[in-house]
């Protein structure tokens, strides 16, 4: 597989992640995981081949696959948070000055069910 070939196999595997955490389900998630293992598989391959014979469109498709990196982040970070405002508000009392929920404290042996 040619450069251009892996970055756009690349890309294609971290648009997948980003399908896959549409509508996150267990299954999903994992799939998202393995999406995104064959998509940084492929980019450590590229670097480990360095940088000799990358075009001008090869730049391109890293600017692009760089785009669909940061779209997958903010999706996961949107997900994360809102996953963390969700359990606050069913477990927390507030928020820190730092914008980090309080968690409350429980007794041993008490457990919280989703």
């Amino acid at each position: 597989m040619n450069p251009q070939e892996s970055m756009i196999a690349a890309e294609a595997r971290i648009a997948e992640a980003r399908a896959l955490l549409a509508k996150p389900t267990p299954e999903s998630v994992e799939n998202c995981r393995t999406a995104l293992s064959d998509a940084a598989n492929l980019l450590e391959k590229l670097i480990v081949a360095g940088v000799a014979g990358w075009t001008p469109e090869f730049i391109g498709s890293l600017r692009q696959l760089q785009t669909a990196a940061q779209m997958l982040d903010g999706q996961v970070r949107h997900g994360s948070r809102f996953c963390m405002g969700w359990l606050q508000s069913r477990m927390g009392t507030g928020y820190t000055e730092r914008g980090t929920p309080v968690m409350i404290e429980h007794a041993e042996g008490q457990t919280f069910e989703a």
